[in-house]
């Protein structure tokens, strides 16, 4: 476990340049190459991916790493704003808004999709031409500034409804970096739970807790459908309430489900072993599909890929348990 946690100490500090933004995986590599290659730059960026995937680590980071390191980096939850306050927040009014706060340096506009049609018709004018007016003002003020956006949502499908404005769409995706699930960098979890020991120890002033493998195994077997921001709470949990300096499987807020999910079926032991070993193996293709299409919304082809199998094939198990959970069906288009 000690020589397990140097390694894993050794593995954060390479990424220190990324702040807080942990994970050595062949997803999160590509992540950082992105980063260092827009940092540079002054294009516009938007983060694409689900809640708790690290979207506002990724905005900082790429600011940390510019040129205008030195100057502001002003994060804004679009969504967090009262629609009416939206404009006077953002563009000012008897003084500045955040905009004119973030001059000099970026503004990170977090759940852009959130935005109200006239607001966004605004920002659009700023990153246009570089001047912002304030709400109930003629005067003109020139502002230079980076902005970066995230999305949670598909941006796409608000401009097919009305709801965002196309023009703008693309003028803010002009570099996109999708950001992956947890899920998908299980290679991640054990240095992240890691990084979040050492930040919880710092924070309560108690010594630092190591992570048990059967406690490793659990995470990564877990799902994570709130991503690092759920595996960082579960990390806290665990921390507060295990005994000792060791952290178990017992200690995860989820270790219920472990054990409802290592407890096989009680009708399987009535039955001849063959017959419980088909009904075991239809049950686990049911359970794995039916996950399998979840994570995938309903695509196919990932699933299938996800999955390691090639299209046909997962089709084929598919459709033996009739439509997905989703409502889509299996032979629909992805």
């Amino acid at each position: 476990l000690i020589e397990r946690a140097a390694r894993l100490e050794e593995r954060l500090l390479a990424r220190e340049r990324f702040g807080e933004l942990i994970g050595t995986s062949a997803r999160m590599q590509a992540v950082y190459r992105l980063i260092e290659g827009v940092a540079s730059a002054t294009s516009t960026v938007l983060i694409l991916g689900e809640s708790g995937t690290g979207k506002a680590l990724v905005a900082r980071a790429i600011h940390q790493s510019s040129s205008r390191a030195n100057k502001a980096f002003v994060p804004v939850n679009c969504a967090a704003i009262p629609k009416e306050q939206v404009e006077i927040e953002l563009f000012g009014h008897a003084r500045a808004g955040l905009v004119e706060a973030a001059a000099g340096g970026t503004i990170f506009l977090d759940e852009i999709g959130a935005l109200p049609l006239s607001a966004q018709f605004k920002l659009l004018h700023v990153m246009q031409e570089g001047e912002v007016k304030r709400v109930g003002s003629d005067e003109v003020r020139a502002v230079d500034l980076r902005v970066v956006a995230a999305a949670n949502v598909d941006l796409k499908s608000k401009i097919d409804s009305g709801e965002f404005r196309r023009d703008l769409y693309y003028r803010l995706n002009v570099i996109a970096i999708q950001l992956p699930l947890l899920r998908q960098r299980d290679d991640d979890v054990a240095i992240l739970a890691h990084h979040f020991l050492q930040k919880l120890a710092l924070r309560m002033g108690r010594a630092p807790k190591r992570v048990a493998p059967d406690a490793v195994a659990a995470l990564k077997q877990h799902s994570w459908p709130g991503n690092v921001r759920e595996l960082e709470q579960a990390v806290e949990h665990a921390f507060v309430l295990s005994q000792g300096d060791i952290i178990h499987a017992a200690d995860l807020p989820f270790a219920h489900e472990l054990e409802d999910e290592s407890s096989p079926a009680n009708e399987l032991h009535e039955l001849p072993y063959v017959e419980a070993k088909r009904r075991a193996l239809l049950s686990f293709d049911e359970a794995y599909v039916r996950e399998a299409m979840r994570r995938s919304a309903g695509n196919i082809s990932e699933a299938a890929r996800m999955a390691g199998l090639d299209r046909s094939n997962f089709r084929r198990i598919v459709r033996k348990f009739g439509p997905p959970a989703s409502g889509s069906s299996p032979d629909s288009e992805d």
